[in-house]
């Protein structure tokens, strides 16, 4: 593409009205300018010469031919990769312009990035050379630009952010091309991306390239304009050494693995460990004296991934019986018994339960037949009461929070007051004030972990809190007993 423009500079001036003496050519300033100063492959470049008559009087030039300008653009090496005038035909005719004091004449080419042979320039640095042509030829300075790949956009995710143990982690990289020009991404082997997840404290806990073979052959991919590239891939949460990831934190990475890898920025998930369902179970919830207490431990596993769990020694389980009116532990099952110091596991499939069942045949560990008793085999999981002699009173409690004077000797375990509510699901919340310290101290039955609430005395008036109206059985006739002598093991 030729153009041939006449700009006015500082005035109105029209080319061939001169003035009573013509300045010299040599007093004309030349310059060359391009469209943009970096582009894409296989963009069009526009080249403009810019010829200007700064002096107060027209200018003459004369050509000896129709060519009237020149481009030639070099590499950073120096070497011509383009000369517009190469392989052109001007005729020898010859011609003159006169350029107005103040005037400007402009040139314009267009090059689409081919070499003299026809193949598109690597991308790089390149300059531009321009000049006037004629009997007194002006050079413009040479000017530079470049040819550069458009970066990719490039987005990683997962497809949720949170997991339970065991769950497929699905990872999703995209490469996108936003330019108007195609994109073309070099590899230097068959493998095009890379996933690799860490730990909280950064150390690799799964990389998808470990184990895998790739060609050696390099490679390009083009994508269009606007296009996507997306790659899945799947992490079952199993390590380098194929053991299950634990639960926690994670950062997921990715790569491109061009010539020059791309580093994707990070998405974050977390692994949860599904909390079992604990619950305890009688056979009955009323016995003739003697007659044996079957107590059922079941533990279920409600994800839909296996559920393993861990122990310090082989003891599983625990399970105790208190007296209601006391407090005092009358049996406990693991006491006496020995257990092996090994590390044992069980896995819960999903959606399943282990169950363990032991028989209490209502004597204490010294053979001594027990009269009212109240059975609490786990904090962790609630308790669960029965009755094989009653010497208590039931007190109503409303929806919402009951002020309660409780009657159990001192250093009763809050355990057995919150077995002594019916129904037990309602409870929400046992509060006391602690008047030493001028505040409340509480007991919540999801959480006894962080509960400060841990024993009540006899006489302590305290606040029962239920989110369904409910009584509490408590004993008439406290009966003075030693503390606890021991702990369920969780």
């Amino acid at each position: 593409m030729r153009t041939f423009l006449l700009v006015a500079i500082a005035a109105v001036v029209l080319l061939g009205i001169s003035s009573p003496t013509p300045a010299a050519a040599a007093h004309l300033i030349v310059t060359v300018q391009t469209d943009r100063s970096a582009y894409t492959p296989g963009a069009p470049v526009t080249f403009t010469l810019l010829v200007t008559n700064p002096a107060s009087a027209s200018v003459t030039l004369t050509f000896p031919n129709t060519q009237f300008y020149d481009f030639i653009v070099t590499g950073a090496d120096g070497r011509e990769v383009w000369h517009w005038s190469e392989a052109r035909t001007f005729r020898p005719a010859l011609s003159t312009r006169t350029l107005a004091a103040g005037a400007a004449i402009l040139f314009s080419e267009s090059w689409n990035q081919h070499r003299k042979l026809g193949r598109d320039v690597p991308p790089g640095s390149y300059w531009v050379t321009a000049w006037l042509a004629g009997d007194d030829p002006h050079v413009a300075a040479p000017l530079a630009f470049t040819v550069a790949q458009p970066a990719p956009q490039l987005t990683l995710r997962t497809d949720r952010t949170a997991y339970a143990l065991g769950e497929r982690v699905t990872l999703l990289l995209g490469v996108t091309n936003p330019a108007d020009v195609p994109l073309t991404l070099s590899f230097p082997s068959g493998q095009l991306y890379d996933f690799v997840v860490r730990a909280a404290a950064g150390e690799v806990a799964w990389r998808w390239s470990d184990g895998r073979a790739f060609t050696v052959a390099s490679g390009t991919r083009t994508l269009a304009p606007r296009q996507t590239l997306s790659f899945s891939e799947i992490w079952d949460q199993r390590a380098a050494g194929g053991q299950q990831a634990p639960a926690g934190a994670y950062t997921v990475t990715a790569l491109v693995t061009t010539d020059s890898p791309l580093v994707v920025p990070s998405a974050s998930l977390r692994i949860t460990q599904a909390a079992p369902q604990v619950m305890v179970t009688t056979d009955r919830t009323a016995y003739a004296p003697g007659v044996p207490v079957a107590i059922t431990l079941t533990i279920t596993n409600p994800a839909a991934t296996p559920l393993t769990l861990t122990f310090p020694t082989d003891q599983d389980y625990d399970l105790f019986v208190t007296a209601g009116a006391t407090g005092q532990i009358v049996w406990r099952w693991g006491q006496g018994r020995a257990f092996l110091p090994v590390v044992t596991t069980h896995t819960i499939p999903a959606n399943s339960s282990l169950t363990f069942t032991e028989r209490w045949d209502q004597r204490t560990p010294a053979g001594t037949p027990v009269g009212q008793v109240t059975s609490v085999p786990s904090l962790s999981s609630g308790p669960v009461s029965f009755g094989v002699r009653m010497d208590s009173e039931v007190i109503a409690l409303g929806r919402g929070c009951t002020n309660v004077t409780l009657t159990w000797p001192s250093g009763t375990p809050i355990g057995v007051v919150w077995a002594a509510v019916t129904p037990f699901a309602a409870l929400e919340a046992v509060w006391r004030l602690n008047n030493a310290m001028r505040r409340f101290e509480g007991f919540n039955p999801p959480a006894t972990e962080v509960s400060d609430l841990t024993a009540v005395n006899r006489l302590d008036t305290v606040f029962i809190c239920l989110h369904a109206p409910g009584t509490l059985t408590r004993p008439l006739i406290p009966i003075t007993g030693a503390p606890p002598a021991g702990r369920s093991t969780e």
